[in-house]
């Protein structure tokens, strides 16, 4: 029985083995487990507060709260949440006397509107020019040498022989003049200073990077010299017809096409030509030639279109062309019917033109040219 045991244990084992071998290599090597782009709420409490550490002092530095609010966002989404939780990380640091990071962490909540009266206090008081201390003066007086005796000095008298006292031979002693011995002179006490503790510093900010606007470019020239800016068919009434809610009863007769020219400014341009592209030989009048300022009226003759090609000096043009001004029924879309007051909607466009009811050959154009 021991001997049919010992092989399946052993097998257990090395499956055993042998499936966490497997499981390292999988694991480890083959597919290893990778996190990227954490969000900044998923961080560890002590990693998140240092982010919010590196929020403040950025805000301490441009104070552009709309960036600030932005990166606290990635804290928490909801704004009045993430300033509460700088609010809190502000108290904290004023409680350990963290200065440096506590006045940071207080200017960004107050900023944000979750300043508590703790922390406008504290910034009040950071904010305090401290006092300067004056210098004292504290008077200490020399040594002074206590002044001895002093001897009359002068001519001695000589006393009576009866009084004195006498040599052995009966002579009268002669006193000796004692010196006087030299006095101390005092001296004024001298003042000695002594220096307050050292005033504050002052150490300035480090400058915020500046912003070098980049010049301008060039302002690119224009693809042409002159635009078509207007270009619209004019309403029955405009024509010399009338109209009965928005649907046209008599046709005008006139089919021109009225041109106006303006240069950059808006003002009209005079003595410049203008060409039709579909007939290009025809000879058109300049601007202004026995017309308003600006204006060329030229007939239309089946589909025209206009470009502006030079002035009465010679000077060649590059212009933008204008789309067909048709004056065919079966040539003109119900938009443009519509809009120039000619029917009322589509059935009523379509019903007139098969019905023959509406101006064919006799419709008008207005087109405005602008110099670029």
């Amino acid at each position: 029985m021991t001997r049919v045991l010992l092989p399946v244990l052993g097998l257990i084992l090395l499956g055993i083995v042998a499936g966490f071998v497997v499981g390292v290599v999988v694991g480890v090597i083959v597919s290893p487990l990778t996190v990227t782009n954490a969000d900044i709420a998923n961080l560890r409490p002590a990693e998140k507060e240092d982010y919010v550490l590196m929020v403040s002092a950025a805000y301490a530095l441009d104070h552009n709260l709309p960036d600030a609010q932005q990166r606290l966002a990635r804290v928490d989404r909801d704004a009045a949440s993430a300033a509460k939780y700088v609010a809190d990380l502000a108290q904290r640091a004023i409680d350990n006397e963290d200065s440096g990071n506590a006045k940071n962490l207080a200017t960004l909540a107050v900023a944000l509107g979750a300043g508590t009266p703790s922390l406008r206090n504290y910034l009040s008081d950071a904010a305090a020019p401290a006092p300067t201390p004056l210098p004292t003066f504290t008077p200490t007086a020399a040594a002074t040498a206590k002044p001895a005796a002093l001897v009359e000095t002068g001519p001695t008298a000589t006393p009576p022989a009866s009084d004195g006292p006498t040599t052995t031979d009966g002579d009268t002693a002669t006193p000796t003049k004692i010196p006087p011995k030299p006095t101390a002179t005092l001296r004024p006490p001298t003042a000695t200073f002594t220096s307050g503790p050292p005033t504050a510093t002052f150490t300035p900010r480090p400058p915020t990077a500046t912003f070098t606007p980049v010049p301008p470019t060039a302002t690119p020239k224009p693809a042409v010299d002159f635009r078509v800016i207007t270009q619209r068919m004019k309403t029955a009434k405009e024509n010399g017809g009338t109209t009965t809610d928005g649907n046209v009863q008599e046709c005008g007769q006139d089919h021109t096409a009225y041109i106006k020219i303006l240069d950059r400014n808006g003002a009209p341009l005079n003595k410049v030509y203008v060409q039709s592209v579909n007939r290009p030989n025809v000879p058109i009048p300049y601007s202004g030639q026995d017309k308003p300022a600006g204006e060329i009226h030229q007939p239309l003759y089946g589909g025209d279109q206009f470009r502006i090609v030079k002035d009465d000096s010679g000077a060649q043009f590059t212009s933008e062309v204008t789309r067909p001004l048709n004056e065919k029924d079966v040539a003109i879309s119900n938009a443009e019917f519509i809009a120039a007051l000619y029917c009322h909607d589509d059935a009523i466009c379509n019903s007139r033109r098969q019905a023959g009811a509406l101006c064919n050959d006799h419709y008008s154009y207005q087109v405005v040219f602008q110099r670029q």
